[in-house]
């Protein structure tokens, strides 16, 4: 059995989920930020904004982002759980997702130097300096890096629309 938890998105928050996603590290963003907008807003019991997500909670759960032109889906691969008041929390390995964690994983990625590096050691260090809890850092980015994202997005694209090198209605995985 499936549940669903819906989220409007403000405006500010539009441009966190509907850049376009061409690398691993913007799936990882996106499920980070995500994290921070569940944690903080309660789950929306209608329909009142044009741009949405959507958590469906189910053996292979899935978030999914809705514009006005634009819709996304990516694997969600944390647990939820859900307690008696409603409130929602997000676990990996038994360790529990909290704003701290994702701040410290955006944070790791927003390091393009060390990101980049070609030595590996300039990551370890930064893994290092930002976490009180560097091992786990470690492997959930890890993890994290390493999971298939099952990104799949539908785009009505007026704006670059071209018959064919890019068609007004089209998907990209």
């Amino acid at each position: 059995m499936s549940k669903k938890f819906i989220f409007d998105l403000s405006p500010h928050q539009i441009d966190k989920f509907f850049e376009p996603v061409r690398k691993k590290e913007t799936v990882i963003a996106v499920l980070m930020n995500a994290i921070k907008v569940m944690l903080t807003k309660d789950p929306c019991a209608h329909d009142t904004s044009k741009t949405q997500m959507v958590l469906v909670v189910s053996k292979m759960s899935r978030l999914f982002f809705f514009s006005e032109d634009r819709y996304y889906s990516v694997h969600f691969p944390f647990y939820i759980f859900q307690d008696d008041e409603g409130c929602i929390s997000f676990f990996y390995d038994n360790v529990e997702i909290t704003n701290k964690i994702t701040s410290e994983i955006i944070s790791l990625m927003a390091d393009t130097e060390a990101y980049n590096s070609n030595c590996i050691f300039d990551f370890i260090e930064l893994i290092g300096k930002s976490s009180d809890n560097e091992n786990y850092i470690w492997c959930l980015f890890k993890n994290l890096i390493s999971f298939d994202d099952g990104y799949i997005r539908y785009d009505y694209d007026k704006k670059n629309s071209n018959k064919l090198l890019h068609p007004l209605n089209h998907y990209d995985i």
